[in-house]
């Protein structure tokens, strides 16, 4: 049983409750902290029907979370239920998934490399939700908490210029559409930088 990160290492002192009622009629109610490895255990659970919570730990985006051995029900966020633990069983591998927050970067510049201040950047995210915001006056744009997944960004055609070429940053992404980067993949913790939108002043 873990409180792990996808593809990090586990994470420790987070809070996991077992509760429901045992196979002789008890109300069980118990919290233990995971280990620094992000393992947890509840030991001489006694057969019963049980329900395990996480304490969702600070600083970090709710990610997938997984019942174990004996079944149960995945209830978002963070909570497995109805778990059926039979007399002897060891019931393993309910874990919860967290993930950190990643950024994504960039600048929108004119043919020379110059700032374009106030144009309206969107990033759709894996869940079908959108971001926007507006370039400050050096050009820059920053989009922060963002969950793992693909993601898209795209630009709102400034007025007074002509569509340039588009620049793909550390993340990765398909420049195929004007004003768009599609295919942006964030794992945890990532801080996506370098995407830029060129454009041409018209005459």
């Amino acid at each position: 049983m873990a409180a792990l990160t996808p593809g990090e290492p586990g994470i420790g002192d987070v809070l996991v409750t077992l509760s429901g009622i045992d196979a002789l009629g008890r109300a069980v109610d118990e919290t233990v902290a995971s280990e620094s490895g992000g393992a947890y255990t509840f030991p001489g659970v006694v057969g019963g029907t049980y329900a395990i919570g996480e304490s969702h730990p600070l600083e970090y985006l709710d990610g997938r979370d997984a019942a174990g051995s004996a079944g149960g029900a995945v209830v978002a966020p963070d909570t497995v239920t109805d778990i059926p633990v039979g007399p002897g069983v060891d019931a393993t591998a309910y874990t919860f998934g967290e993930a950190r927050a990643s950024t994504l970067s960039g600048l929108v510049t004119d043919e020379a490399g110059g700032p374009v201040p106030g144009v309206r950047m969107v990033l759709t995210e894996p869940d079908g939700s959108a971001k926007s915001t507006t370039t400050g006056d050096d050009g820059a744009f920053t989009f922060r908490n963002l969950a793992p997944g693909r993601h898209t960004l795209t630009e709102t055609q400034p007025e007074g210029y002509t569509d340039g070429p588009e620049t793909v940053g550390s993340a990765g992404g398909d420049p195929a559409k004007n004003d768009v980067i599609s295919g942006i993949k964030l794992t945890s913790g990532t801080q996506a930088t370098g995407y830029v939108f060129a454009e041409r002043a018209e005459a």
